[in-house]
């Protein structure tokens, strides 16, 4: 990534071709087929003079590897400073993609609660799948079997849950 263009290269080869992304990219997480890459920071959204915690949403897109034009999948809120980005990935099917967003907390005393998502690539059925509190991480493994989080720089992984129309508190 440099600036707003995205650069592939073949290391067979050495050959590369770049490609301009709306907006300022902040992450690219390729599919497993290398088909389509997703991530998106657009600057419409930024304060000026900030830094990337300054963000007040995260606009997600899915676009073609080779290059062309994005498509518009959902928004998360921006977790702060202090926590990572949702970091959206694919599904090991390449059919959802996953991505984490702050559930508000009940009391004014309480942290949010980390709630994992996914959603079609083109943002509907949404489904919530794990919640957890005091989460500031939370990664699908590759073949979409597994969760890995850490809580108060302690790592943590269990299955991921699929099936349910509640997400699962961990």
């Amino acid at each position: 990534i440099e600036g707003r263009a995205l650069h592939r290269f073949d290391p067979g080869s050495g050959d590369g071709q770049s490609f301009a992304m709306p907006g300022r990219p902040s992450f690219v997480v390729p599919a497993a087929d290398h088909s389509l890459v997703i991530g998106m920071e657009l600057e419409l959204h930024r304060v000026r003079d900030g830094d990337l915690g300054d963000e007040l949403w995260l606009e997600i897109h899915v676009a073609p590897a080779e290059g062309g034009d994005s498509q518009y999948v959902t928004s998360v809120k921006n977790r702060g400073a202090n926590r990572r980005s949702p970091r959206p990935t694919f599904s090991a099917d390449g059919e959802r993609l996953f991505f984490v967003d702050d559930e508000a907390p009940a009391k004014p005393t309480e942290s949010p609660k980390a709630v994992l998502y996914s959603v079609k690539l083109d943002g509907t059925d949404k489904k919530a799948h794990l919640r957890v509190a005091d989460a500031e991480e939370v990664a699908v493994s590759p073949d979409g079997r597994y969760v890995a989080f850490s809580v108060l720089h302690n790592a943590y992984v269990t299955a991921l849950p699929m099936a349910g129309k509640d997400p699962v508190d961990v």
